[in-house]
């Protein structure tokens, strides 16, 4: 018995396997991953991402489920980027945050006296 997962490609955005790795290229950028395992096979044909397995054990489907949520987070990425909005919260000591050239420099963190820095990956904003 075969069991298979199916991500479905939307228009604009280009997906390639080779050796491995997936590609996935959208309006907002590119991302390369790798999804290699002996009992998954993936192909990509007709504006869709098949993979599929005749090793139907509990972990390879998990893998399996694992690789489509990967795979669409990947399309969603490069199709409309990711956004995560965070809320400082603190109970005792009130910490205090600044931006400075590529870094957040984090004030009084529970009580710390030495401030941290926190780098910011290029390409994102803050």
């Amino acid at each position: 018995m075969t069991s298979e997962r199916i991500v479905d490609i939307p228009e604009g955005t280009h997906v390639s396997f080779e050796k491995g790795f997936i590609v996935v290229r959208g309006s907002k950028g590119e991302l390369t991953r790798e999804f290699n395992h002996p009992f998954i096979r993936v192909e990509v044909k007709d504006n869709k991402v098949i993979m599929k397995t005749d090793h139907e054990r509990r972990r390879t489907l998990s893998i399996l489920g694992t690789w489509r949520a990967l795979i669409k987070n990947m399309i969603e990425g490069t199709n409309h980027g990711y956004e995560a909005k965070l809320k400082i919260v603190y109970s005792h000591f009130p910490v205090k945050f600044s931006i400075q050239d590529s870094s957040v420099l984090i004030q009084n963190f529970l009580g710390e006296k030495q401030p941290r820095k926190a780098y910011i990956i290029p390409g994102t904003e803050v």
